[in-house]
C-alpha cells in the first residue's frame, strides 16, 4: 500500500468574526494528526502540519470550534485524498455555517454541514 505526504491548514472562513477553540483532526489508516488553536480571527490560518495518506484507506476529517452561535462540530467525515495532491496543501474552511475540505486536485469535499 503506497503512502503520500502532504500538508494541511485551517482557516476562518468568516469575514467579521472570530473563532475559539478550534480542532480539527485527519485520521487515516488509524493515524490522527491535530490541529489545535485557541483563537483564528476573521481569515486567518494556522500553521500547516504534515499528514500522510494511503492508498486504500479512507481519509477522516474532525472539525470543532466555537463562534457566537455556540459550539459547532462534525465527526469524520469522509474526503478521500489521492496521489495526484501528494506533496500540496488542503486546506479546510470553517464558515459560520458549514466546512469545506479543499483538496488540491481530487475531489474536494464543500460545504459540509456540523
Amino acid at each position: 500500500m503506497a503512502s503520500y505526504n502532504l500538508r494541511y491548514i485551517v482557516i476562518n472562513g468568516s469575514s467579521n468574526a472570530a473563532i475559539t477553540n478550534v480542532s480539527v483532526t485527519h485520521e487515516c489508516a488509524k493515524v490522527k494528526t491535530p490541529i489545535a488553536t485557541a483563537q483564528l480571527g476573521p481569515g486567518e490560518a494556522t500553521r500547516s502540519v504534515n499528514i500522510v495518506t494511503k492508498d486504500g484507506s479512507n481519509d477522516y476529517w474532525s472539525v470543532q470550534f466555537t463562534d457566537g452561535g455556540g459550539t459547532k462540530a462534525r465527526s469524520d467525515k469522509q474526503c478521500n485524498l489521492l496521489e495526484k495532491d501528494e506533496n500540496q496543501d488542503v486546506v479546510i474552511v470553517l464558515y459560520p455555517a458549514n466546512f469545506s475540505v479543499l483538496t488540491p486536485q481530487s475531489d474536494p469535499c464543500l460545504n459540509n454541514h456540523y
